[in-house]
């Protein structure tokens, strides 16, 4: 549901958190998926705009606003239906 919700950019970011967390890497003991993302985000987007990865380069800031906001659709859409 929420997938469906989002914009292309906030879906390709959010397919590749999953793909990410799936890794499961760490470094002194944090999740690491931020480099993972922020990489392969810019690749992606270079790729289907025919451009270079640098102009779609994601600043931390973004990446933690989009995330948060995420992860607050998830809580409001699960308010919503009674799961919390």
């Amino acid at each position: 549901m929420v997938r469906d919700m989002l914009g292309p950019k906030k879906t390709l970011f959010l397919q590749l958190r999953c793909k990410a967390a799936h890794i499961n890497k760490t470094v002194n003991g944090r999740e690491v998926w931020r480099n993972y993302v922020q990489v392969h985000y810019a690749e992606e987007m270079a790729r289907q705009h025919s451009t270079t990865s640098d102009k779609f380069w994601l600043h931390d800031n973004t990446i933690t606003n989009w995330w948060n906001e995420i992860v607050d659709l998830v809580r409001l859409i699960a308010l919503k239906k009674g799961c919390l």
